[in-house]
Parts: C-alpha cells; sequence; structure tokens
C-alpha cells in the first residue's frame, strides 16, 4: 500500500493569525506576498489540507499549512506561470517544482529565526524564497493538468528518477524527456539608473507568463553587473549590452535564435532602438516609455538647452568636475520633494522612493548617477540610424507621459525620416508596416514602470496600464 507525500508549508508569521475555517478549506487573511520585491504587498488567501498555528517565544504566531504534495505543486504552478503558457512549459516547470520541493522536504526542513531561535516545523515557505505558493486563489485548469501528466517525474544527475519518498512498499521510476520544442525570447532592460528587480523584472515576468524565455539584466556599471566606474554610461557599451543579452538567448538549447526580441524601458527605450538599428538579429523592438538619453543630454528637457552656449557651459562644467572629483555622484531621486517640483518629479519619487518600487541597488532610488557619468551621451545622438530598421518595432507611451515627446519624435524619424526636435532629415523606413506607436490613455511616464496604483507608494488598487497581451501580441506577431 503507497503513501501520501506531504508537505509542510510556512504560510505567514504575525502578531496574531486571522483565519477563517471553512468547510473543507480555510482563509488566512492579510498574508504578504512578493516580500522584497516590486510586487510586495498583503492578501486573503484561501487554502486546501489543514491549517497549524505555532505560538512563538516570541509572542508571535506562524501560519503552517500540511497538504499533499502535488495539490502544493497544482498551487505553484498556478501561482508562478500563466495559464496561457505552453503545456510543455508548464510541465517542464512541474517537473523542476517537484523536483526543488522533494530535495528541500529530504535535506532538512525549512529554517526560520524566532526570538533569536532557529525554528524549523516546516519544510518551505510560501513566497518567492521558495516557490511560490498562493493557494486556490490562482489555481487553473492547465497548471493542474501539467502536474498530474507529470506524475512522479523529478530530476537527478544521472537522469534517472529516484522517488526520495518511497518507502519498502512503494517507488517510482522513470526518466525525463525533454520537449525539443524552441521557444521565442525577449531581453529586458530599463529604466535608466534602474536595477533588474524593479520595472524590467515585472516585464519580464509577465512576458514569461505569456510563454517567452526572458532576461531581465542590469547593464553594465550598475546593480549586480560588473564595470568601473560605478553607474556611468557609455553609448557604445550601453548599446554593446543589448547585443551581448542577445548573444546569450541564442546559445541557450531552448531559445529559437531567429524568434529574439527586446523591450527597453525609459532610457533604455532609446537604447533598444539603437540597437535594433545596428543588430539584425533582433527581430522586434518595444520602446516603453521611452527617454532618448542622447537628445535630453545634449539639450536638456524638452530641448530647452538646446543651443551651442548652453552645451559649451556644460562640456565647462563637466570638464572641471573631471578634475576636482571624478566620483562625485549626483544624487538619485530628490528627497525630500520640494513643493514646486514637477509632477513628473513627484511620479518618480513616488516610484523609486517608496515601497512601490524603492530598491536598495537601484542609483534612482538612493546615491543616483556619477556626474560625469553622461558627459558622452551629450555628444552622441542614439537614432540617427532608426530610419533604417527594417524589423518590428513597436513605440509605447502614456498619454500624460512628461516624455511622451521623445517616443512620438522617435516614431515619426523612424518612419518618415524626419520628426521634430531632429535636425537632420533622411530617407522614409523601407518597412514602415511594421511600425506602431501606441499611446494609452490617461497614463503617466511611470504608470507604464508597473502599471500604475490607484493611490501614492503602491496602495490603492492597480491600473493595469499596461496592455501585457498587447506586448505578447506584438511578439507573437514577429517573432515566428
Amino acid at each position: 500500500m503507497g503513501v501520501t507525500r506531504q508537505i509542510k508549508v510556512g504560510i505567514l508569521t504575525a502578531p496574531k493569525i486571522d483565519f477563517e475555517q471553512r468547510e473543507n478549506t480555510f482563509l488566512l487573511k492579510n498574508v504578504r506576498i512578493g516580500i522584497g520585491f516590486h510586487w510586495d504587498r498583503y492578501e486573503d488567501q484561501e487554502f486546501a489540507g489543514s491549517l497549524a498555528i505555532r505560538d512563538n517565544a516570541d509572542g508571535t504566531q506562524t501560519a503552517i499549512n500540511t497538504i499533499d504534495l502535488e495539490d502544493y505543486l497544482c498551487s505553484v504552478i498556478s501561482s508562478e506561470m500563466s495559464a496561457n503558457s505552453p503545456m510543455e512549459l508548464l510541465k517542464a516547470h512541474a517537473v523542476i517544482s517537484r523536483s526543488w520541493a522533494i530535495r528541500a522536504i529530504s535535506n532538512k526542513p525549512h529554517e526560520q529565526m524566532v526570538n533569536g531561535q532557529m525554528v524549523n516545523d516546516f519544510d518551505v515557505c510560501a513566497d518567492d524564497h521558495c516557490q511560490r505558493y498562493e493557494g486556490l486563489k490562482r489555481m487553473n485548469e492547465r497548471a493542474v493538468q501539467a502536474v498530474r501528466e507529470t506524475a512522479g517525474q523529478v530530476l537527478v544527475n544521472e537522469q534517472m528518477v529516484n522517488d526520495p519518498y518511497g518507502e519498502a512498499d512503494r517507488s517510482t521510476e522513470g526518466r525525463l524527456e525533454v520537449p525539443s520544442t524552441k521557444y521565442a525570447a525577449t531581453a529586458v532592460s530599463g529604466p535608466f539608473g534602474a536595477t533588474k528587480e524593479q520595472s524590467s523584472g515585472l516585464y519580464a515576468m509577465k512576458m514569461a507568463e505569456r510563454g517567452f524565455i526572458t532576461l531581465a539584466f542590469d547593464p553594465s556599471f550598475t546593480g549586480e553587473s560588473s564595470g568601473e566606474p560605478r553607474r556611468t554610461a557609455s553609448p557604445d557599451i550601453n548599446t554593446e549590452d543589448f547585443m551581448a543579452a542577445v548573444d546569450f538567448l541564442s546559445k541557450l538549447p531552448e531559445v529559437d535564435a531567429n524568434r529574439i526580441g527586446i523591450i527597453g524601458i525609459c532610457g533604455w527605450g532609446g537604447i533598444a532602438l539603437n540597437a535594433a538599428a545596428a543588430d539584425t538579429r533582433i527581430k522586434a523592438t518595444v520602446a516603453s516609455t521611452m527617454y532618448d538619453m542622447t537628445r535630453v543630454s545634449g539639450n536638456g528637457y524638452f530641448d530647452s538647452a538646446d543651443t551651442e552656449e548652453a552645451r559649451h557651459e556644460a562640456r565647462v562644467a563637466l570638464a572641471a568636475q573631471r578634475l576636482a572629483d571624478p566620483a562625485a555622484m549626483a544624487g538619485g531621486v530628490i528627497d525630500p520633494l520640494p513643493d514646486d517640483a514637477p509632477q513628473f518629479v513627484k511620479d518618480y519619487h513616488d516610484y523609486y522612493k517608496t515601497p512601490r518600487g524603492y530598491h536598495a541597488r537601484s542609483g534612482n532610488s538612493n546615491d543616483g548617477w556619477r556626474v560625469i557619468g553622461t558627459q558622452a551621451y551629450a555628444n552622441s545622438r542614439f537614432l540617427y540610424y532608426i530610419n533604417e530598421i527594417r524589423s518590428a518595432v513597436l513605440i509605447m507611451h502614456g498619454e500624460n507621459a512628461h516624455s511622451r515627446y521623445f517616443g512620438e519624435a522617435a516614431y515619426h524619424y523612424m518612419v518618415d525620416g524626419k520628426a521634430e526636435g531632429y535636425k537632420t532629415m533622411v530617407a522614409p523606413n523601407p518597412c514602415p508596416e511594421n511600425k506602431e506607436l501606441l499611446i494609452i490613455p490617461d497614463a503617466s511616464h511611470c504608470d507604464l514602470y508597473d502599471g500604475g496604483y490607484t493611490e501614492p507608494a503602491g496602495k490603492g488598487e492597480p491600473k493595469n496600464l499596461i496592455p501585457w497581451d498587447k506586448l505578447a501580441e506584438f511578439f507573437e506577431k514577429n517573432l515566428k
């Protein structure tokens, strides 16, 4: 007679666990999810299985859910993947998640620090630290199907499946079969001065949920990427960053090297267009809420410093700065906000300086960018050859974005060969039919970082202003 494998999941620790027992399930209130990430929030969640509440020595309580391992996996796959993902991708995730969970159970229970003592009476936690487990809330039939159809399959070194929960009267053996299907892929970076755990990480997650293999990366000199001096910019190296991401994706066995696109957010939108103009392996490009960093560095905001005299004064100041203190930082988003701050500066503060988007490695959230860090940008122009991009391009901007003029001008210069703010006239694009400008009603610049919220600091209801399905449709159409 076989045994039923079960797993103990630590859902949350709180001063007092607020729950509601139902007929066959229970509801836990104020469960924190996405801890430390940009989607960090609280929500009520319903669970199957049994609930135990542990009283901790420090006066808090911990909710522990004991549930059948396969039912746990159904929730994990539903919580981490879109129901629209390819079935083979869902199955692969199920095998990987089952393997990880069994190893976690086999090695030792999950350790948690409580009142200075390590407590280890559950196997895994419910958040991204282990595997995202959100109970029944997001359960979908295709995830359940993927788990059921891969029952008993796990990964081990010799490709032989050995169930570590098999007892003397029960064992499971088999072989893992990897699908031969290759997938389309995207690389994401931005905003300028941000880190991959902020907006680009969200874009990557949403594209992965829709079936794309997606890489979010920190640009050179920033985040966890290498390069000295830190937080500086280079027109050629930043363009190369995107092309290096394409190199990496092209070599993955799961990726079809002829179906790779890129997404650039904010300042990395302009860089993405420059990369697309240079690298024909990039088959589709999205520039979201884009800046042209070379234009703003050379001309100032809204071209307010677009004169020889203004540029000369800036060059003199930067030359002096290089001699006085080349390592000086310009500071991140201004904090506290002055009363007369422009609305777009208030929007930046709301994203970078509050729990909505703050991250410890983000320059915009902390000490900012090197004062001389964009000196080379001011004398360059990223978008000179974008009228020659033959691959598909979608430029996406918010109706109320202060940066909208960057995107609209780039689109018209790319398609028509001329635009306001561009002193050069060039030939029209040879392939205008696959270029698109999308203006999103009621959206600000920072709304396209994370979709926006109805209240400050990421509170209230999500506005969901980023058209994720539109992005997926764009890539599906053009990465064939």
